[in-house]
């Protein structure tokens, strides 16, 4: 069982004790990945509540939205690396559901530009030890076949902390 501000999660408890080390001293990145329907949308909204709770800055952004807010900023005229900056510097980030924006082409599920800016963003946030959650449907080894090897090399750091959530698709069980 976890117990995030005003919620329980039923979680596995080997998953329940990961993530409550990881709440209870963040640092570095905690990738957390699973098949679709496990709640790590929920959970990671849960986990910025917590935060927020506790009077912790916490910025959430849904990966489509990061990138959204980056080609907006571009249209009115500011560079991709003043907001990628401003937003880097947060204290605590949490980018949910990675490598879930699609392209026109059914064989390559990002642009390249779009890798480009995953990756600053990870090398910016790996680089400066900031606390940041990762989530993603994809596990390191799916990751391998759209990004470099660099990209794989920083998420896959000793410091950082990887997590295979456990559970079974919820939606389709009606909860």
């Amino acid at each position: 069982m976890l117990k995030l501000a005003y919620q329980i999660f039923d979680l596995d408890p080997l998953d329940s004790e990961v993530i409550s080390g990881w709440l209870s001293n963040p640092h570095d990145i905690l990738f957390i990945y699973s098949n679709p329907g496990v709640g790590k949308t929920h959970l990671s909204a849960a986990i910025t509540h917590h935060f927020l709770h506790k009077n912790i800055p916490c910025l959430y952004l849904k990966e489509k939205d990061f990138i959204n807010k980056l080609r907006e900023q571009i249209n009115d005229g500011f560079s991709e690396e003043q907001y990628l900056k401003y937003m880097c510097e947060n204290p605590l980030i949490i980018l949910d559901d990675i490598c879930s924006a699609r392209t026109n082409s059914a064989d390559d599920r990002m642009t390249e530009w779009h890798k480009d800016m995953l990756f600053t963003f990870l090398d910016y946030r790996v680089n400066s030890r900031f606390p940041t959650i990762i989530t993603s449907n994809y596990s390191i080894e799916d990751l391998r076949k759209w990004f470099h090897e660099r990209f794989i090399s920083r998420l896959q750091s000793a410091n950082n902390t990887i997590l295979l959530l456990k559970g079974t698709d919820k939606r389709k069980e009606g909860l």
